[in-house]
């Protein structure tokens, strides 16, 4: 009779649960790259390209770790799909003691040679050079934000979530592509990702501010669900749209009075009612 038990909620109680799971993909590729200076490993965690690929979803966890966990959300998989991208998770690492603000030798600075292994091997892969979407929190924010300045020609948006220092936006810059700067409004790194946000307006970059009520240094759902929409509605328009500015002086500005850009007026209104 057990037995019996046991086969009926396998077959009828399991699947039921599993209904609410993500489906997630299980073959990922691992590609072990040879490290740049200031890195002890340099991976690249990701699915095989779409037919026809259209460009890259680079998905940059905090630092040190490993951003497979990133790519093997559903969510994430849903745009990539949607936009013919090539999903990846980035799985750079250095020494702790390379990574404060004020070494610069870890893989945060793109320009030691992080951001031209990253550009290489996503050539390699699909043998195009794609245009790249780049998400990063906390460590992976430092990481993406650097990349989209020393890259901006190669971005189509980018994200940069809770991060502890920046560089300046090069105003001199040809390519500006859009951006948002995210952050938790009880997070410590509060006050240094609102003025890489402001970097960015004083060098007239198409960037957008989103603070996140109630949270700290985690990457909340909500403001997740947030920024794909923002990327999703990006690539699905021309890349010399104009978009559309609005005035922010809420939600962790502290009194600032200034713009965000967005892609459109649907993003403007869902950023309005957020969360």
């Amino acid at each position: 009779m057990k037995a019996i038990l046991v086969f009926i909620f396998t077959i009828i109680v399991l699947p039921g649960c599993l209904v609410g799971l993500r489906a997630e993909k299980s073959d990922v590729n691992t590609l072990r790259l040879q490290p740049a200076s200031g890195m002890v490993r340099a991976e690249l965690k990701y699915f095989d390209p779409p037919a026809q690929c259209a460009g890259a979803l680079v998905l940059c966890p905090g630092y040190n770790q490993d951003g497979e966990f990133l790519i093997r959300q559903k969510e994430w998989q849903d745009l990539a799909q949607k936009h013919r991208l090539i999903l990846v998770g980035l799985s750079f690492a250095s020494k702790e003691e390379d990574l404060g603000a004020s070494e610069r030798r870890g893989y945060y600075y793109v320009e030691r040679g992080s951001g031209e292994i990253l550009l290489a091997e996503l050539e390699k892969i699909t043998s195009r050079d794609l245009s790249i979407v780049i998400f990063g929190h906390s460590g992976g924010a430092h990481f993406a934000h650097r990349f989209v300045y020393q890259f901006p020609d190669r971005v189509r948006a980018w994200g940069a979530y809770g991060f502890g220092w920046h560089d300046e936006a090069p105003a001199a810059s040809k390519a500006k592509p859009p951006g948002v700067f995210i952050c938790g409004l009880k997070d410590e790194r509060l006050g240094s990702t609102r003025e890489a946000f402001l970097s960015g307006l004083r060098s007239q970059w198409p960037v957008c501010w989103l603070g996140v009520p109630g949270s700290g240094h985690v990457i909340d759902s909500k403001a997740s669900v947030w920024v794909r929409s923002y990327f999703d509605a990006i690539l699905s328009q021309p890349s010399n749209a104009p978009g559309v500015w609005s005035k922010a002086s809420d939600r962790g500005l502290e009194g600032f009075l200034v713009r965000c850009w967005f892609p459109n007026e649907k993003i403007k209104k869902s950023w309005e009612q957020f969360p």
